[in-house]
């Protein structure tokens, strides 16, 4: 029989601070990061100085839910420059696979620079990798996948003297390009980041030079074919910093980005019409340096979630930084991180993680390595470089749902082993069942893939008594929670 209870428990987060160092021959940076079916990636780049001759690489690192490297291996290589530059680089794609823009240099200066996306499977296998570019610099900053199963990849293109201009790809779904377009501000303009629009159109975000007010932020509109449709800016008499967009559920867009008050930089919050008009504004006020590095990303429960890096003073080593707010774009909590006390540390992107936490993926930048950690859902982890631990969330407490048919746990009663039947939304790439003891502690953590719809539970390492399980997905979302019992 499946019992289900009103009950309030609290789920439980792996958290970690992991830091992979590089060399006196290397240099390693992370700076986007995807949660996978077994553990996490992790893409970047590396540079590896071999008898006196540099060595470059476009590369993912696997882990396991601790951190831990499971492997390391270069997509791209050789002695010419590359890059990877946001947390915007790497998506999974629509068959499962996943993808990574960045930037390859032809020359040894790194002023002819190409785009560059990687196609690549689960087991860091490249499936084809495409560049494009001219005899110019072009960087790519970050990809989404399109309607069409295609690609968009957007950064910036430099011709010469003339100023920076927002340089955006559409590719079929094999990389081939199938047109180009730049658009710009009055002055350079770069892109950080893009989304597709309700009717196959684009709408990308960055940043513009204005002839009369400085840098401002710069947000373009276009059609299917990246014809330009309107473009607004978007500032004061000083240098802003690049706007970046979020689709939210009313076709409306959240702009992040930042505005100088009093020698401070704050994070400034805005929402735009369909049209890019600002329907409303605020700036989140604080005492020291806030510098967001990724757009507010619109988590399940209605909340939304950042990272960046914060100085508390001036000349104070820079730290990581993570920044949640509620639906109302209220501060819920703020949250500092190190590698080392005396060093630089930056974070690029976050990720939300099934067991209701985040994961970071930033670098050191004084000593040229790579980091990455997890965090719970107030922004807690463990308390020193290197550490890993599981400890109990009591901010997310688990929501027990009627059953459905989709979901079904026997037999329960059970004794060695009980079957779990599940459907998870198709939109979700796997789940977790977690099963708790009655004294709130986790002692069965399992995957659940999106390509099937059953697993067996093992319960012979578990004594006889009641248990509670639990299925929980992306952003903390509990699917399904009841009792089972054991004898």
């Amino acid at each position: 029989m499946f019992c289900f209870h009103s009950t309030i428990l609290f789920s439980q987060n792996t958290v970690f601070n992991k830091y992979f160092e590089a060399t006196d021959t290397s240099a390693i940076g992370t700076y986007t990061c995807l949660p996978t079916n077994d553990g996490y990636f992790l893409g970047g780049h590396e540079t590896i100085a071999i008898q006196g001759d540099l060595y470059r690489s476009i590369c993912i690192r696997k882990t396991d839910f601790y951190g831990n490297t499971v492997w390391k291996k270069q997509l791209d290589s050789g002695a010419k420059k590359r890059v990877i530059t946001t947390g915007n680089a790497l998506i999974k794609t629509s068959d499962n696979s996943f993808a990574i823009a960045g930037s390859r240099a032809n020359d040894a200066e790194g002023d002819d620079m190409d785009a560059i996306l990687i196609k690549f499977d689960e087991a860091g296998e490249v499936i084809w990798k495409q560049s494009y570019g001219t005899t110019a610099l072009e960087k790519a900053y970050g990809v989404i996948t399109t309607n069409d199963n295609g690609y968009y990849i957007y950064g910036f293109q430099g011709i010469g003297p003339n100023p920076f201009t927002f340089y955006c790809i559409k590719t079929d779904n094999l990389g081939n390009e199938q047109w180009t377009q730049t658009y710009s501000l009055e002055g350079s303009s770069i892109a950080f980041s893009a989304h597709q629009t309700a009717d196959d159109g684009f709408i990308i975000s960055g940043y513009g030079n204005h002839s009369t007010q400085g840098y401002q932020m710069y947000v373009v509109r276009t059609n299917s074919v990246g014809t330009q449709l309107w473009e607004q800016h978007y500032g004061w008499l000083g240098n802003e910093q690049a706007g970046m967009l979020t689709p939210l559920p009313n076709n409306t867009y959240l702009l992040t980005a930042h505005k100088e008050e009093n020698g401070l930089r704050k994070i400034y919050l805005a929402e735009l019409s369909t049209n890019g008009f600002i329907i409303w504004d605020k700036t989140i006020q604080g005492d020291f340096i806030l510098q967001l590095q990724t757009p507010l990303k619109l988590l399940d429960d209605g909340n939304y979630i950042a990272t960046g890096y914060a100085i508390e003073y001036n000349n104070a080593p820079i730290k990581g930084l993570a920044v949640k707010f509620n639906s109302q774009l209220d501060t819920l909590w703020t949250q500092t991180y190190k590698t080392y006390p005396d060093d630089d540390d930056y974070f690029r992107d976050i990720e939300p993680t099934p067991d209701g936490g985040f994961l970071l993926a930033g670098f050191n930048y004084t000593q040229n390595g790579s980091w990455l950690v997890k965090i719970d859902s107030l922004g807690n982890t463990c308390s020193y470089l290197g550490c890993d631990s599981v400890g109990i969330d009591t901010a997310i407490p688990s929501t027990f749902i009627e059953e459905e048919q989709e979901f079904s746990l026997t037999p329960n009663p059970a004794t060695s082993q009980t079957l779990l039947k599940y459907q998870l939304p198709p939109n979700i790439a796997f789940g977790v069942v977690e099963l708790f003891n009655q004294q709130g502690q986790k002692v069965h953590h399992q995957l659940l893939p999106q390509a099937t719809t059953q697993q067996t539970i093992q319960l012979g390492h578990l004594g006889a008594g009641v248990y509670v399980y639990k299925v929980v997905v992306v952003g903390g979302k509990v699917l399904r929670s009841g009792k089972l019992v054991i004898f």
